[in-house]
This record gives structure tokens, C-alpha cells and sequence, in this order.
């Protein structure tokens, strides 16, 4: 896709990507006040500030630049292993994380960016919970990535094992 094209399905999906989480976060700073301010019901929430949309634009631009060499993005859906329902903090290198934030932590930025992605089980930790495989595509690369999922279903048996209850 080029120039205006790629420029509009960026702009209109928001922009950042998990693979570059510290330049994610300094990015996502001015955008996450107005968004929270929304969130919580505020009525000055007319749009993004310019310094939001100028870092969404930046990392849509990064996400696109990742596509240069590479067809497909793969990686983990969690920073974690699966863990167990009711959970609420998780200890990573000694600090007491939320759930909520590790369960978004690398599918967001594709949520902001508007790429298509999907994750698929792809093995189960010692403990027999799931692993998820995330995929990522450019925009409108969306048969590309549901032929890479179906074929990696096809080849694994992953997605017809179930963890213990």
C-alpha cells in the first residue's frame, strides 16, 4: 500500500507496536490521560490532543516500517503463562503486577494501530495451562493471516488439547 492509502488506514486505526514496548510507552503518555478522562465520563473529550495524535502517527509509521522485512509479526499473546482464574496480581521480578494490565499488555498496540492480529494456543506451561501465539499482519492483510493461523492449526495439535479444571 502506498503513500495516501497506507497514511489514511494508519490514521484512522490509531498507531503503536508491541516489539517496541519503551518507545510504545514514551509514546503512549500523552494519549492515556485523554483516554482515561473519557473513559471515566468527562465531557472534554472532543479528540486526541495533537501531541497524542503526532505520537499515534509516529508509531503507526514504526508499525508500518516493521513490515518492510517481514511479512507476518509472531510472538507471545501474554508476557506470562496462562494463570488461574480469579487471579489478580502476578509477581514479576519481584513486583505484584495486575492482571488486567498483562492480559492487554502485547495485544494492544494492534488495537490502537488497527493491524489485524489473532493469537492461537501453541503449547501449555509445566503447570498444563495454555500459551497463545499471537500473529500480526499489515492492514487488509487479513487472508494472509487466517491462511498462516489454518495452517499452523493443521500442522500442530495444540488447539484440540484442553487444560486440566
Amino acid at each position: 500500500m502506498e503513500g495516501k492509502a497506507k497514511h489514511n488506514a494508519c490514521q484512522n486505526r490509531g498507531g503503536n507496536i508491541a516489539s517496541r514496548l519503551p518507545i510504545l510507552q514514551r509514546a503512549l503518555r500523552p494519549i492515556i490521560p485523554a483516554g482515561k478522562a473519557c473513559w471515566r465520563g468527562r465531557r472534554d473529550c472532543s479528540g486526541p490532543s495533537p501531541q497524542a495524535e503526532r505520537a499515534r502517527a509516529r508509531f503507526c509509521q514504526e508499525s508500518w516500517d516493521l513490515f518492510k522485512e517481514a511479512d507476518l509479526l509472531a510472538g507471545p499473546t501474554l508476557p506470562v503463562t496462562a494463570f488461574r482464574i480469579g487471579t489478580q496480581k502476578i509477581e514479576m521480578d519481584g513486583m505484584a503486577i495486575g492482571v488486567i494490565a498483562l492480559l492487554t499488555q502485547f495485544t494492544r498496540p494492534f488495537n490502537l494501530n488497527g493491524f489485524p492480529a489473532l493469537t492461537l494456543p501453541c503449547g501449555f506451561s509445566d503447570e498444563g495451562l495454555l500459551v497463545g501465539l499471537q500473529l500480526v499482519a499489515r492492514p487488509f492483510e487479513e487472508g494472509t493471516l487466517l491462511q498462516l493461523a489454518y495452517a499452523y492449526e493443521q500442522s500442530t495439535e495444540w488447539h484440540r488439547r484442553r487444560p486440566p479444571l
